[in-house]
């Protein structure tokens, strides 16, 4: 692969595969298929199906080219078309998951299908876990999660260090962890998949 493409920032590269120079999705492949592949792994446990996200994953990431945003978090986007990939394949494993968007005329017999408004309730129940956390560390939280920062400019905003930044979200993750586990009747690999992405 040309080095000097490797050597390019994610918008750079983004502006490249908008107009369809596939050298350039390659090396955003490159970049982060590795990323995407332990990502689907972790959740999908076999590396057949997490091979196949990967693939499904950059396929629609190169078949929505056009609708890419230089300005906006490529890596993100990619992470987010992952994460929406792998809540379908779980939700195949049971009825109770399945997605009344994709699986409309499937589900009208199951018992309780999570659609839209059920993963709404389960974010306002974990928004409320975000409220407890101490200021500073929700702040954190929220921009990293909510806002896509990463921890130089979050830590850069804050005027602290880039260690201090990690240990707030590391602390985060480690109370919502446990919070969420308090959820009952809630599996805890969709919801985690679905609203603490790591």
């Amino acid at each position: 692969m040309d080095n000097a493409l490797a050597k390019l920032s994610d918008p750079e590269l983004v502006v490249r595969i908008r107009e369809g120079e596939k050298r350039a999705f390659e090396a955003f492949y490159l970049r982060y298929h590795a990323h995407v592949y332990h990502l689907s792994l972790r959740f999908l446990k076999k590396t057949e199906p997490a091979e196949e996200a990967v693939q499904d994953v950059f396929l629609k990431f190169w078949q929505n080219r056009a609708a890419l945003d230089p300005g906006r978090s490529a890596k993100g986007y990619l992470l987010r078309s992952c994460k929406n990939h792998l809540i379908n394949e779980l939700a195949k494993k049971g009825a109770r998951f399945e997605s009344i968007h994709t699986h409309s005329d499937e589900i009208a017999g199951m018992d309780s299908p999570v659609d839209d408004l059920v993963f709404s309730e389960y974010a306002a129940l974990l928004d409320k876990g975000i409220a407890s956390l101490p200021a500073q560390r929700q702040r954190v939280f929220r921009m990293y999660r909510l806002e896509n920062k990463n921890l130089e400019e979050i830590a850069a905003e804050l005027g602290t260090s880039k260690g201090t930044v990690k240990d707030h979200l590391l602390k985060a993750h480690r109370y919502l962890r446990t919070y969420v586990k308090n959820l009952a009747g809630i599996r805890i690999d969709m919801l985690l998949l679905f609203f603490l992405w790591l």
